[in-house]
């Protein structure tokens, strides 16, 4: 029993971004898939995260599954109780009384624990690890039930596919270790995980100065920094808008800044396009993303998270990280919108970095 991991909220994926000794990098990328209740997210080090969640309700019940890639790597699986909102009255009505049994298929499988709260989760034993993986690759019904006879289940609706998809992508397929499709493959012709790649340790962010905010409004600098043609659908001229395009300014160090356009539209604030800048003319912006950036701790580390919007619905974000010298992507993530289940209680990597 432990805190939610950084995987239930972007903030706290910063926790994987970590100091630790040197390691070679990877040019290997993640990727994401989304099947019926389920989405599914592996990144650069061959690592797979799988989350669904149960029918929508104040109260739900919600899994992640984790494998990292290698010859015989074990499956973690964690469990919680997730809520819609912290304070809704429903869902606090319904919190969950006492230890908190697993059931399989109609069957006892033991106890998880006690969830107290919405910050904590329950990790399965091996052995209930092994139950459940099958109750879903079966279709058997999944639940946890407290004390009161409080019942919450999962839907098993595209597990099975992705846990397919899983051994796919770190290439257990026809192995013993693999989670569906198992053979006699040798488990030593796995491939290993990948290291993290490794990335200088960002620079500490420096307060903004008085002619920083008059920076937006200069025309020399508008004119450089024309909006990305991704965001054409708000930003272009014949697109009705309630202002003109603004600008954004951070301050990075002693004399870079960040540079951030956004469209207004009826409807949407739409990010347009970010840059490094220097902060005295003429500018060289140099072109990070088409997200704005937030900064998010001490250090010059930013978040950029899409907007949904009509052309995106996903809840996807990126990290970014300012050594002093340029923008290092640290961290990608996608979140549980994806799939269409409304299952955001989990954000899963898909590119991993550590700071050396």
């Amino acid at each position: 029993m432990g805190a939610l991991s950084l995987l239930q909220a972007p903030l706290f994926l910063l926790g994987l971004m970590t100091m630790s000794p040197a390691a070679s990098a990877t040019d290997a990328v993640g990727a994401s898939f989304a099947d019926g209740d389920w989405f599914m997210a592996c990144d650069n080090t061959r690592t797979c995260r799988l989350a669904g969640v149960g029918a929508p309700a104040p109260m739900r019940l919600a899994v992640l599954i984790e494998r990292n890639g290698g010859p015989g790597s074990a499956v973690e699986i964690r469990l919680t109780l997730t809520r819609n909102h912290a304070d809704d009255p429903e869902a606090q009505a319904q919190s969950p009384t006492g230890a908190l049994q697993l059931q399989l298929d109609g069957k006892p499988e033991g106890s998880i624990g006690v969830l107290a709260s919405a910050t904590e989760h329950a990790a399965l034993t091996p052995a209930q690890v092994q139950a459940f993986s099958a109750a879903l690759i079966e279709h058997a019904s999944i639940s946890v039930a407290d004390g009161k006879g409080q019942a919450w289940s999962l839907s098993a609706s595209g597990a099975a596919a992705l846990m397919l998809k899983m051994d796919q992508f770190q290439q257990r397929l026809e192995t013993p270790g693999a989670l569906v499709q198992r053979g006699h493959r040798p488990e030593s012709s796995v491939p290993p995980a990948l290291p993290k790649p490794q990335l200088a340790t960002p620079s500490m962010r420096v307060p903004p100065r008085k002619e920083d905010a008059r920076l937006m409004g200069r025309e020399d600098l508008r004119r450089l920094l024309q909006p990305s043609s991704k965001a054409d659908w708000a930003c272009a001229q014949e697109v009705q808008q309630t202002a003109p395009p603004s600008i954004a300014i951070e301050r990075l160090d002693d004399h870079h800044l960040l540079a951030s356009v956004v469209c207004h539209t009826a409807a949407f604030n739409v990010p347009a396009g970010t840059w490094v800048i220097t902060d005295q003319a003429p500018f060289d912006p140099v072109f990070i993303t088409q997200g704005a950036l937030f900064a998010r701790s001490p250090e010059a580390v930013f978040l950029e998270e899409t907007v949904e919007t009509d052309q995106d619905r996903c809840e996807t974000g990126r990290y970014w990280a300012w050594d002093g010298q340029r923008m290092q992507l640290s961290m990608e993530y996608v979140g549980g919108t994806c799939s269409g289940s409304g299952a955001s209680t989990w954000w899963l990597p898909t590119y991993i970095t550590e700071f050396r």
